[in-house]
């Protein structure tokens, strides 16, 4: 039995063909900004005025590095620009679990917070994997007086194995945040956190801790299994 532990999403963020809605076609991408490495898309959401967010990086690291870094949820304020707090709701089994997530925002607005359902896809054997997460309502996360609660958020992590020491990372979001942010701010804004949200996770990844952890994973034994066999390039 294939078992990898690539979950741990979200948070933020937060689909592949599989996925419904916005995300099942890839046409009305345009380039709104490439920097550092990244390459920023926006495209127009029908029935919204809040445009659709896609981040894509090129990292020199090792895919099950990366499963290791979306795993740690405790971690992502160190690199997820805005965030303020994460915490485990329910974990159901390795790969699907719901999460909650506190958003920092700039005064005079409020700070955001979110119920996030996480849910991964997996096939190794085309060298790929996916944290797909959605907004949903849950009473043990109840809104709170000092927070705007976002309803209406959808986001995936698509992490793709190019070779041993590459690994492509597409990040896409789809948020509405609520409240009296005017358009512009929220457009504007969300275009700039991908990219930070990029740059951080391009960073993490080299600390030691995970490259140690993903060198002792069962996630290693696997794809170096695959690429004996010719499935996965060298």
């Amino acid at each position: 039995m294939m078992k990898i532990n690539y979950l741990i999403s979200l948070v933020f963020f937060l689909l592949l063909s599989t996925f419904n809605g916005a995300y099942a076609s890839e046409s009305g991408w345009e380039l709104a900004q490439k920097s550092e490495g990244i390459s920023i898309y926006t495209r127009a959401v029908e029935g919204s005025k809040i445009a659709e967010v896609k981040g894509v990086v090129v990292l020199n690291t090792r895919i099950e590095v990366v499963a290791m870094v979306l795993r740690d949820i405790a971690a992502y304020p160190q690199w997820m620009p805005g965030c303020k707090e994460t915490q485990l709701v329910e974990r159901f089994d390795e790969n699907n679990m719901i999460l909650y997530y506190v958003q920092e925002i700039p005064w005079p607005f409020q700070n955001r917070d979110v119920v996030l359902r996480a849910t991964t896809q997996i096939n190794l054997e085309a060298g790929f994997f996916t944290v797909n997460t959605q907004s949903i309502e849950d009473s043990r996360a109840p809104v709170k007086k000092d927070l705007v609660r976002m309803a209406d958020m959808k986001g995936q992590w698509l992490v793709e194995y190019i070779d041993r020491q590459h690994t492509r990372v597409t990040f896409r979001l789809k948020v509405d945040p609520a409240g009296t942010i005017p358009v512009f701010l929220v457009n504007t804004n969300n275009s700039k956190s991908r990219h930070k949200t990029l740059l951080g996770l391009k960073g993490i990844v080299k600390k030691p801790k995970y490259i140690e952890a993903a060198n002792q994973s069962e996630d290693r034994k696997i794809l170096e299994g695959y690429i004996e066999r010719g499935y996965l390039a060298r």
